[in-house]
């Protein structure tokens, strides 16, 4: 990432690159990458980028901006820095909504035993 951090500046990632850069939050993006002049996508206030090594991380980031996810600090929370802290989060909430899921499907079978049959 660019040595140029400040709290007024947001990061920007070329996924063809594998970079991130700092840019500023007054100025208008998307920004071109510096070095292939493809678009900078915006990832979210809290987004640490992977090492550029970490072609596997790139490529699961790639599919998760597609997708519309950011990395946006919430309700004064930083929420998730990372593809792995990311990756529990959503592995978290997954196991609520099936857990929740299940409860509703317990709960609707036993209102079908309850019932008579007609």
């Amino acid at each position: 990432m660019d040595d140029n951090f400040s709290p007024e500046s947001l990061p920007w990632v070329c996924f063809s690159c594998r970079k991130a850069f700092r840019k500023p939050v007054a100025a208008d993006g998307p920004f071109p990458c510096p070095s292939c002049r493809q678009p900078l996508q915006f990832m979210g206030a809290a987004f640490q980028a992977p090492r550029k090594t970490a072609t596997r991380q790139w490529t699961h980031l790639a599919t998760l901006y597609q997708a519309g996810v950011r990395f946006q600090h919430r309700n004064g929370a930083t929420g998730a820095r990372t593809a792995s802290d990311l990756a529990a989060q959503l592995t978290e909430q997954r196991r609520d909504t099936q857990t929740e899921a299940e409860r509703i499907l317990a709960i609707s079978k036993q209102r079908k035993r309850r019932q008579p049959t007609r």
